[in-house]
């Protein structure tokens, strides 16, 4: 294992390097007590700490087969969450305060409040109205209206982040309510499984209550893989491939690989978890975290890998890039290299189209993604697809339901800050997702529908916009004119999941070229993509009066002689 010490360096502060010398002994001690807090810390992590377990050291203090409180029986979740408060007294107080269960998110210098309640996308829109879909995904019990107590601490679901057993999800997401395409993109290979929906039992509570651990990969991804339409659909670098990821999907998840959890990176204390995308580090300035002196928090490269992360032959000048260039950017080559495709257009203007016996309509590809749905309109898949570049410096400025749309097309949903000037901006990968989605011009503002099938005034129920539109703006507490118009808009994804091998890293080629991965980037100089007009034109000035210089002395060497020997016969 390697040890680092900081050095000097300037604007950034410090920078890593690697120990060498007489120094390296006594700093193995130092380094070997840092590690032997670590695995304090995964006992620590267990009671709300902020220092999360190191991967393969899930150890904990207490087993909960042997506590009383967990014996039951118990006839729901939230009984076990009473159980569990029991021992674990402020954990419900904690969760209260998390944008997890709270869907909402204040940020720093911003009056807009953003989180799942309020910001737009161009999938499934927007949650005011759909709560019924929606809040499956929510850590709580029982949100299904406007009615739901954020206060009850008996509302808080435990179980979904902590079963072990990996039962507990899929009972938690099929209660009966909703509708499969809310989850689920419907391809042949989810239609074959759903059967498993119309048989379901309820489970034996007091078995999960005595199964309970440390967040998996599965209880992550239970939300985050199957976020708006199915697996895979919107992020583009999460889906259920990580459950069981090859080491060439992504190093750090791989079971061949480093077997990390998503914890792992997304560190917690007080159940608050890091690495939120409303307040995203672009840049990192704290470099290789060390619980208790930095900011405790793994969620970027740099915490883990430092500000000058390359060795070998070539590290001098590709650590030269890590000021300018995100490490997703070169380390993450492709978008859904697992066995997934990605949603990157949903066009909802054309849904409504239905067969001839009233039934949905459903077109698919020749893998069997919907390429048409009733219920969705159209929609384009893609997998293995290079991503779009931008310069990030970390801050989306989000639209809100009621924000007012401007004139420019396609409507940017979550426009991006930074630039080549900006020394905070970094060159990022994203995931670019367009869309056509309802839009009441008369008021100029994007329309919220109320897409679920459960009641007379859904989408899904009747097809009809007006109606939809209008149940949907009224939960929202906004005015909608009658008229329902659509629109382009354009959401746009950080990508940071899914990391390559490093001999899969993006080539040098493939961006120091004309019409190379960072084409469409302008405002700074890229040896081997641009050129510099006085710099071509004197490069071109030199080699002329090169060649004029080469005919003369051509001149001076041949003709010459010839002349002066022609007159001396």
């Amino acid at each position: 294992m390697a040890l680092f010490h900081l050095r000097p360096e300037t604007k950034t502060g410090a920078s890593i390097a690697p120990i060498s010398g007489p120094t390296r002994i006594g700093r193995s001690v130092i380094a070997a007590l840092i590690f032997m807090v670590l695995g304090i810390g995964t006992a620590f992590g267990q009671s709300g700490g902020s220092i999360p377990p190191l991967p393969g050291s899930h150890v904990t203090t207490t087993d909960h087969n042997k506590l009383q409180a967990l014996k039951g029986p118990f006839k729901s979740a939230a009984e076990v969450t009473r159980a569990c408060l029991s021992c674990h007294t402020e954990a419900a107080t904690q969760i209260h305060g998390t944008v997890h269960w709270t869907w909402e998110f204040n940020r720093s210098g911003d009056e807009k409040t953003l989180g799942m309640r309020h910001v737009l996308n161009n999938l499934f829109i927007g949650t005011a109205s759909n709560e019924e879909n929606c809040t499956q995904c929510h850590v709580g019990n029982g949100w299904t209206d406007a009615t739901f107590d954020f206060a009850a601490q008996d509302a808080v679901d435990c179980l979904a982040c902590h079963d072990t057993t990996g039962d507990y999800t899929f009972q938690k997401f099929h209660p009966g309510t909703g509708d499969c395409v809310a989850c689920h993109d419907e391809t042949p290979r989810f239609e074959k499984k759903r059967g498993r929906s119309s048989r379901r039992t309820d489970p034996d509570f007091a078995k999960l209550a005595r199964s309970v651990g440390l967040p998996k990969r599965d209880n992550c991804g239970s939300c985050h893989f199957l976020a708006d339409s199915g697996d895979g659909a919107k992020h583009g670098d999460l889906d259920s491939t990580l459950l069981n990821a090859p080491r060439t999907v992504d190093v750090h998840m791989s079971p061949d690989g480093l077997d990390f959890s998503c914890t792992t990176c997304h560190t917690t204390g007080g159940h608050v978890v890091s690495g939120s995308r409303y307040a995203l580090t672009a840049k990192d300035p704290t470099g290789i975290d060390v619980p208790g002196h930095t900011d405790n928090s793994r969620a970027s490269c740099e915490s883990c890998h430092g500000w000058t992360p390359h060795s070998g032959k070539d590290h001098a000048k590709l650590n030269d890039h890590t000021d300018r260039i995100a490490c997703a950017t070169c380390h993450i080559p492709e978008i859904a290299r697992g066995d997934r495709k990605t949603l990157v257009s949903w066009d909802w203007s054309v849904a409504g189209e239905r067969e001839k016996k009233r039934e949905d309509l459903i077109r698919r590809d020749d893998e069997g993604y919907p390429t048409y749905h009733t219920k969705k309109g159209a929609l384009e898949w893609a997998a293995n697809l290079l991503p779009t570049y931008r310069w990030f410096n970390g801050r989306m400025d989000y639209m809100v339901v009621g924000d007012m749309v401007g004139e420019s097309r396609p409507v940017d949903l979550n426009p991006l800050s930074g630039g080549p000037d900006d020394p905070d901006a970094r060159i990022w990968p994203f995931k670019i997702i367009r869309g056509r989605q309802p839009f009441d011009a008369a008021n100029k503002t994007l329309i919220v529908p109320h897409w679920g099938e459960r009641d007379r005034n859904a989408y899904w129920a009747y097809f009809d916009w007006k109606r939809a539109a209008a149940a949907g703006m009224e939960a929202a507490g906004l005015p909608f004119s009658g008229t329902v118009d659509f629109v382009d808009t354009r959401f746009q994804i950080p990508i940071q999941h899914m990391v390559a091998p490093k001999a899969q890293a993006v080539p040098c080629n493939d961006c120091h070229t004309k019409g190379g991965r960072l084409e469409e980037l302008k405002g700074f100089y890229m040896p081997g993509r641009d050129s510099l007009p006085f710099l071509s034109l004197a490069g071109w000035g030199g080699a002329l009066m090169t060649l004029i210089a080469v005919v003369l002395h051509g001149i001076v060497r041949i003709v010459l002689p010839i002349i002066s020997r022609s007159r001396r016969r």
